[in-house]
């Protein structure tokens, strides 16, 4: 059950997602009082107009970040690689994608 596929989450990391997400979720219930609302990400991509390009040469995460780059005005973290041939190169923080996927989320949260 806990197989690796790449491009997909494993078992175990969606277990944990949905433990945190129900916690989250009874806290904003307990202090605030409302229920929240729950958004799936391709309905969030569709209502934004996001269309994947299966074909691209691009990843579907580097598809998003590009869609949010052009978006906003926001200087992206980096890092200069240490090793390897990439030596002295400054490349994006793989926490990019999941700040650029949080933005989709919260994007349509106010279009919705």
């Amino acid at each position: 059950m806990q197989a690796f596929r790449p491009g997909l989450s494993s078992a175990k990391t969606l277990m944990s997602l949905a433990r945190f997400n129900g916690v989250v979720s009874f806290m904003i219930r307990d202090i605030f009082e409302i229920n929240p609302e729950f958004l799936n990400v391709n309905a969030a991509r569709k209502s934004l107009g996001i269309k994947i390009e299966r074909k691209s040469s691009l990843s579907t995460k580097e598809q998003i970040f590009s869609w949010v780059d052009n978006k906003t005005k926001f200087t992206w973290p980096t890092k200069t690689m240490k090793s390897g041939k990439r030596k002295g190169q400054i490349v994006l923080e793989n926490s990019v994608y999941d700040m650029a996927d949080a933005y989709v989320i919260a994007h349509a949260g106010l279009v919705q």
